[in-house]
């Protein structure tokens, strides 16, 4: 579905998607936030959610071209 020319990109942003975001979430809000309220910082939630909403268009719209 990727094309080859991005599979060394693609192959870090998976590693964004498995590792960074996740820590990212855990750290700042689900998890790790601890006895008290947190508040994350916007530029970071910010990029998070961009990051993982890009990634999720993206490979739904190959999807669609392969399917």
């Amino acid at each position: 579905m990727v094309p080859e020319y991005l599979q060394n990109q693609f192959s870090s942003v998976r590693t964004l998607l498995e590792s960074g975001i996740p820590t990212v979430r855990n750290k700042e809000g689900g998890h790790g936030q601890g006895a008290e309220v947190t508040s994350v910082p916007e530029h970071l939630a910010s990029y998070t959610l961009h990051l993982t909403a890009t990634n999720l268009l993206f490979l739904a719209k190959c999807e669609e071209k392969y399917s």
